[in-house]
């Protein structure tokens, strides 16, 4: 039939009735339905049926439950006592060596130290050299690549072992020979402390193994003359997030949650060092701290507790679930840039973590970009490179993700009379980039997980040249690689030491549209 529609006329749908004897196909569609025959008639037993489906079919066919295959387990499950194996079990298993009863001992644990093995897993290795987040590389007999903590290149140490992350890891309890490299840490509390990873390397090797791995990130994708040879100390760390322990305020464990008290930390700046021994005499019940030094003031941020006492000459803030909320009226600092601009960043928010770090950084972009117009600044957080780009004459255009630190960054640009726009901006996934398209110029200062969605984008915004600053290796590998494909190629690489005496480095890389 043309121009009318066919209908199709739903079939209905059979009921099976609530009372009475049910229907002939009941037994099939509602087998709940059907009446449970009695125990001992031939059916199975009532009580068998409620349980496990595996365990009531082992018993309609005669079998018995399956014994556990640890001795200490089927002996529990005979006589219903507990299921810990004996003390002479266990010690037992201690001297034999055996792997599964080995465990059984081991006391329940929560979290990264439940996959610790037994205190007696000890090994000797010959550390090769150090690897990115500070951790020593070492291999055991069988080839396995361990990670070690606390050590030097060449070193001959002795380690405990454990699995973590589907990683092996060596904690450090003997040094039986010591390398070239080797050196006794500054800090008193270093090997214990896991706020450093290099202090039993000499400093003077720090700026040489730092930039190592900022020229690996690069080698094969940038020319062997470009890669970096050292990456200078700029200064003290201005920013840290300490915590609460019973013994007083300090960094975390390595793999724990437990602080470790500190009179003094060598890395840290004079600043940060007061405002720590201060908080430490005050009454806090804080759980955790984080110290921004901005300028010549210190912010404080306490995370969960009261209001301390006795802290005056610092500017004190709350986190709370909708943001920071000031103490005692305090008031946001500025700090100085090139070109005599300024920012004035929030504490919350992304700043570098070494004194002079945004100097360095804002003195090379306006050495590499002296000749661009139009610039773009994707993660501009408050506007610490892309402000002294303004200052210089140039026409700037950042996004960012952190509301306040795109606030801060358009009041200082409104404040000093600069062509500089930011808007909030998820970059993660990032959808409206049309006022980025065809600039002169593209700087990316992304967090440790790198920029592969901006970058992805590459074919469509096409800017004459990109300024890429990562502090991360991997990641500056990962992005070196997406940007090379789209052709794009390196004309200068620059590393720094921004993170003294920590497993990173950080690194800018310049490069230019084709050959």
């Amino acid at each position: 039939m043309h121009g009318k529609a066919s209908v199709r006329r739903k079939r209905p749908r059979r009921r099976v009735p609530h009372h009475g004897t049910p229907c002939a196909h009941a037994a099939h569609a509602a087998p709940h339905l059907q009446p449970r025959p009695p125990a001992g008639a031939g059916g199975a037993d009532p009580e068998a049926a409620r349980q496990k489906p595996r365990r009531a079919a082992r018993q309609r066919r005669g079998g018995a439950p399956r014994a556990h295959p640890h001795p200490a387990y089927a002996h529990a499950a005979r006589t219903g006592e507990s299921a810990r194996p004996p003390a002479a079990a266990r010690q037992k298993a201690e001297q034999l060596g055996d792997p599964q009863r080995a465990v059984a001992r081991v006391p329940a644990q929560t979290g990264p130290e439940k996959r610790r093995l037994p205190p007696l897993t000890t090994a000797i290795l010959r550390i090769e050299r150090i690897a990115p987040r500070g951790l020593g590389v070492g291999r055991l007999d069988d080839g396995k690549v361990v990670l070690v903590r606390n050590a030097a290149p060449e070193e001959l140490v002795r380690v405990r072992l454990f699995r973590a992350r589907g990683a092996w890891f060596g904690e450090t309890i003997e040094r039986i020979e010591r390398g070239p490299m080797s050196a006794e840490p500054s800090c008193p509390v270093a090997e214990a402390c896991g706020g450093c990873a290099l202090q039993f390397v000499r400093t003077e090797a720090w700026a040489r193994i730092k930039a190592a791995w900022a020229a690996e990130a690069f080698r094969g994708i940038a020319p062997e003359a470009l890669l970096p040879l050292k990456a200078p100390r700029v200064g003290p760390r201005r920013r840290a997030r300490i915590f609460r322990g019973a013994d007083g305020w300090g960094f975390r464990r390595w793999h724990s949650h437990e602080a470790v008290p500190h009179a003094h930390c060598p890395m840290l700046s004079d600043a940060l060092n007061d405002a720590t021994r201060a908080l430490r005499e005050a009454t806090s019940d804080a759980r955790a701290a984080l110290l921004v030094q901005v300028g010549d003031a210190v912010h404080l941020v306490l995370e969960g507790g009261t209001k301390p006492q006795a802290l005056s000459g610092l500017r004190l803030w709350r986190k709370t679930r909708k943001g920071l909320a000031p103490l005692s009226g305090a008031q946001l600092a500025r700090e100085t840039l090139p070109q005599h601009a300024w920012y004035a960043p929030p504490p919350g928010s992304f700043v570098q973590s070494a004194l002079g770090a945004e100097h360095t950084l804002a003195d090379t972009l306006l050495e590499w970009l002296a000749d661009a117009d139009t610039v773009g600044d994707l993660f501009c957080g408050a506007g610490a490179l892309s402000l002294p780009l303004a200052a210089a004459g140039k026409r700037v255009i950042g996004a960012d993700v952190d509301a306040e630190a795109v606030a801060a960054a358009r009041f200082a640009a409104r404040a000093q009379g600069l062509d500089a726009h930011y808007r909030v901006e998820d970059l993660s996934r990032p959808e409206r980039l049309a006022d980025w398209v065809g600039l002169d110029a593209l700087v990316l200062d992304p967090p440790r997980s790198g920029a592969k969605e901006v970058l992805g984008k590459l074919g469509i915004l096409l800017p004459r040249r990109l300024v890429m600053v990562h502090c991360d290796v991997a990641s500056a590998r990962r992005d070196a690689t997406i940007a090379h494909r789209f052709g794009y190629r390196v004309q200068a690489i620059r590393a720094w030491d921004f993170f003294p005496g920590a497993g990173h480095v950080e690194v800018a890389s310049l490069w230019r549209l084709g050959r």
